[in-house]
């Protein structure tokens, strides 16, 4: 691989520190906070103008505050803000009553871990709780620094972390959401003129309400006008620390068109549910009915196979590791926050003796085993800082050691990567006492009737408050009647015995296929999977010579000394089994999870109201209150089920979501149809 300089297109944070361990940014010449004392100064310019004390104590039982911040640099405005909400609100409430804090934060220049570690270090101390508590907890979690949406939940606390990392306009265009309270911070307008801009207090207006109010250091005479011509009354009070002046205020003229994507507007609220059908005993189903039974909700799971996990979620084990793609595009975003998700859910039960679910999440490796891949790592490296966290280039030779198998292939090493059984994790959420399993039910109709979701099986009638579809990849009848363009992509996995194994494969391998080597107790006779093919829509379920070979050809090419076979071998190895079945995808590779439109109500409100204008002149998408669906997860969905099972229980119990509007969109239900809309080419009656 080149060792040419890299050019990142997001910066590093470049950092000096004085005397006093105060961090100052050499791009911008400005500190970071206040030198002398910084949390009197946030104190003063955004907790007391926005009055969150009195506002904090006045929050009612499950409400949302939502603050949006411009400029995350070090976090201290995010963890002071925090550990006034550990005092004002968390104290007051029982724990499924409590209140959520919503922080939205932007930042071009993120810091390091280290960098961050090193600034929080002068506020840390016994004497300091619980901000010394916040701060722990943040640097944690802190996201990796990579472009686009990221989000840290600390559910216990009532708090929720979004943050943009990329330039501040770009994140906010794109943002839906009801802001609370600003935090104008960012470096001062004289030093960064690129932030300050008119944009910028449009999309203030359009994201805040008739209370929403804001705080800033600055007093500059165009920041102030900018804020009064988008509808904010706007004063200046007395500085800090010998500033003269500071700006605050509040709207005063809300916007009636504040929604930036009606199409993808969330559900109406209805009553969360007491019961709810979950259709399809998959990974997809099986986790969603979980996060509903952990959430007091009673479940019925429907299946049409003889048992859960039938169909692509009963492979013996697959992959999992982070998707690099040169632009970090939305896929490379989407699954990074899947990937944090699945291991929130998995890195407990794997360390759990009695857990049942079988799998590793201490690293994995992805070979570059064709030019094209090793041109996209080569890209992503120049134009992304891939921290080592998250992947890290290795050639070939470092490959070969830490896989204990020889390759000829570069490659990158992930360190939160692995390997899991589906299957071990279907019967594990399955295994909830608030859940039932009912098999060889096929569903043969379903409909609503006096705000309740029956549904039709072999197995007789079932009715509940909500009705979840997670049919899987080959149930065509109900992706037609959703809308939902599901197109099952035919795969076979090869089973090895040990006897065909010539060397032991130390982590799990994704080359033009996968190879994991492992012991799984319900197969004691596999030693190792590889696979696995994509044969499009073949309904064949037949195991293919031919299949076998293509699983074993790949797996040679890249390890050469890992089987006892090679290519140009007439017969294949000893004790080799199979397996086929279909993965649900999508013509972007992402699943489709939400709410379900009412089809007929959208042809009548937005037939014949051409794309184009103004947000403002189309109507709310509608819905069928309480349908929802968890579809086409492809071949990543062991990082997507978990965070669209976060996502899907989210919006159902009228919670907080696990991701940012934006990210939510992206998996829309509706998003093909809007799509061809928006071409001009949606056919309203099909």
């Amino acid at each position: 691989m080149t060792d040419a300089a890299p050019t990142f297109c997001l910066p590093w944070a470049e950092l000096s520190w004085n005397s006093h361990e105060v961090p100052c940014s050499t791009h911008y010449d400005d500190h970071y906070y206040h030198p002398i004392d910084p949390l009197a100064e946030i104190e003063h310019v955004f907790l007391v103008p926005n009055r969150l004390r009195e506002r904090f104590r006045a929050l009612k039982p499950r409400q949302v505050f939502c603050v949006a911040e411009t400029g995350f640099g070090t976090g201290l405005n995010f963890l002071h803000l925090c550990a006034l909400w550990q005092r004002e609100v968390v104290p007051r409430f029982d724990p499924n009553q409590l209140p959520c804090l919503v922080f939205m934060s932007f930042e071009k220049c993120p810091l390091t871990p280290s960098q961050l570690a090193r600034a929080h270090q002068p506020f840390l101390g016994p004497g300091r709780q619980p901000l010394t508590e916040w701060a722990h907890r943040l640097q944690d979690a802190y996201p990796h620094r990579v472009p686009g949406w990221h989000q840290c939940d600390w559910l216990e606390q009532g708090v929720s972390l979004q943050v943009f990392w990329g330039d501040v306009l770009a994140g906010l265009k794109e943002l839906e959401a009801d802001v609370d309270a600003w935090f104008l911070d960012g470096f001062a307008p004289a030093r960064n003129p690129g932030m300050w801009q008119p944009a910028l207090f449009e999309t203030m207006a359009r994201l805040s309400h008739g209370q929403t109010t804001f705080g800033t250091f600055t007093a500059a005479g165009f920041v102030r006008r900018g804020l009064k011509q988008v509808g904010f009354a706007v004063q200046k009070i007395p500085g800090f620390g010998g500033k003269r002046d500071i700006s605050c205020g509040q709207m005063v003229h809300p916007r009636q068109d504040r929604r930036l994507a009606p199409w993808f507007a969330p559900a109406p609220a209805i009553s969360p549910p007491r019961d709810a059908l979950v259709v399809g005993a998959g990974l997809a189903g099986a986790t969603t009915a979980y996060a509903l039974a952990q959430s007091g909700v009673t479940v019925t799971v429907l299946d049409a196979k003889a048992a859960p996990a039938q169909a692509a979620s009963g492979n013996l084990a697959g992959t999992l590791h982070p998707l690099i793609t040169a632009d970090w595009n939305r896929r490379s975003q989407f699954y990074t926050l899947g990937l944090a998700a699945t291991r929130r859910w998995l890195m407990p039960w794997l360390a759990a003796a009695d857990s049942g679910v079988q799998g590793r999440l201490d690293g994995g490796v992805q070979l570059a085993v064709k030019a094209a891949l090793k041109e996209r790592f080569e890209k992503a490296r120049f134009r992304i800082p891939l921290p080592e966290s998250l992947a890290c280039l290795q050639e070939a030779g470092r490959i070969s050691a830490t896989l204990g198998s020889a390759t000829d292939c570069d490659g990158v090493w992930f360190s939160q990567a692995g390997w899991v059984s589906p299957p071990s994790v279907v019967a594990r959420c399955l295994s909830h006492p608030n859940i039932k399993v009912v098999c060889q039910a096929p569903v043969s109709d379903w409909g609503n009737i006096n705000q309740a979701w029956w549904v039709e099986t072999e197995q007789g009638r079932f009715q509940a408050d909500h009705l979840i579809l997670a049919t899987g990849a080959l149930d065509a009848g109900v992706s037609e009647r959703l809308r939902c363009p599901i197109r099952p992509v035919k795969g076979q996995v090869t089973h090895l015995s040990a006897a065909a194994l010539d060397k032991r494969l130390s982590v799990p391998v994704n080359h033009q296929g996968y190879s994991i080597e492992a012991h799984w107790p319900q197969a004691p006779e596999v030693a190792a999977v590889c696979g696995a093919t994509f044969e499009g829509d073949d309904p064949d379920e037949t195991l293919t010579e031919a299949s076998h070979r293509h699983n074993l050809a790949a797996a040679a090419s890249a390890l050469p000394n890992w089987l006892h076979w090679q290519a140009s071998s007439m017969t294949r190895p000893e004790g080799v089994s199979g397996r086929v079945a279909w993965r649900p995808t999508t013509a972007d590779h992402l699943p489709v999870v939400g709410p379900v439109p009412d089809w007929e109500g959208l042809a009548r409100l937005y037939e014949g109201r051409p794309p184009g204008k103004r947000p403002r002149f189309y109507p709310d998408m509608p819905y069928q209150p309480g349908l929802w669906v968890n579809n086409g997860h492809g071949a990543r969905g062991l990082m997507s089920v978990f965070l669209s099972a976060d996502l899907l229980v989210a919006q159902m119990m009228q919670r907080p979501w696990p991701v940012p509007a934006p990210v939510a969109h992206w998996v829309h239900p509706a998003r093909f149809a809007v799509r061809a809309w928006q071409k001009g080419h949606y056919d309203f009656n099909p």
